[in-house]
């Protein structure tokens, strides 16, 4: 090996480390991160249980990168910027833990196909989660309870949106969080509200007879 390529390879190595150590970290995100503290179980009470089941996302979100709409419509994939596990995972960890607080009479279980006994089961379609260059973040989709003989009990849309106060993914990511809290919420009133509906047609029919 002559000196020039001695050198030649000298500068290309040294230029492979200066690549290397310029490369951005990748930095991994969670839901539960923001995740309001659990609640103290409540022990020796039989409660009725609630599974969700079926949890649909778009495809683009079945990715580890966090998705980012640019201004022409384009779904941008961060490259440096990914969720910890499975956004899919994710959602219905966090469904289950901000469910759990708004329905304490109720015990919320994350798979209906193994949670024993349970009498009522909630799918969830989501069409978008996602923020935008403007600061903007959407879950937008439809969510369905249905009943042991998969009687379907309610069915409701839901579009929210909100903006996140300061830059950067750890912020967007807390605006997803709280997007997940809001669905709960809906979802827990609409719960509660076809609760009531049954409780109370259960009271007509014996008063009736």
């Amino acid at each position: 090996m002559n000196k020039q390529t001695k050198v030649l390879l000298a500068l290309l190595a040294f230029a492979l480390a200066g690549c290397s150590s310029s490369t951005p970290q990748t930095t991994r995100y969670t839901l539960a991160a923001f995740a309001s503290p659990p609640t103290i179980a409540t022990q020796n009470i039989e409660k009725e249980t609630v599974a969700i089941g079926k949890l649909l996302l778009p495809s683009y979100l079945s990715q580890s990168s966090i998705a980012l709409e640019l201004e022409d419509g384009s779904i941008h994939l961060a490259r440096y910027h990914r969720w910890a596990e499975p956004l899919r995972e994710a959602i219905r960890s966090d469904l289950v833990r901000k469910l759990s607080i708004q329905l304490p009479e109720l015990r919320i279980e994350p798979e209906f196909r193994q949670a024993a006994n349970a009498k009522q089961r909630l799918d969830i379609e989501i069409d978008s989660f996602h923020g935008t260059e403007s600061g903007d973040i959407t879950l937008r989709g439809n969510w369905m309870l249905f009943d042991s003989s998969n009687t379907m009990l309610v069915d409701r849309p839901f579009d929210f949106t909100e903006s996140q106060k300061t830059d950067g993914y750890s912020a967007l990511v807390e605006v997803h969080s709280k997007l997940i809290e809001k669905l709960a919420e809906q979802i827990a009133k609409g719960v509660q509200k076809r609760s009531a509906e049954l409780s109370q047609s259960g009271r007509s029919s014996k008063s009736e007879a």
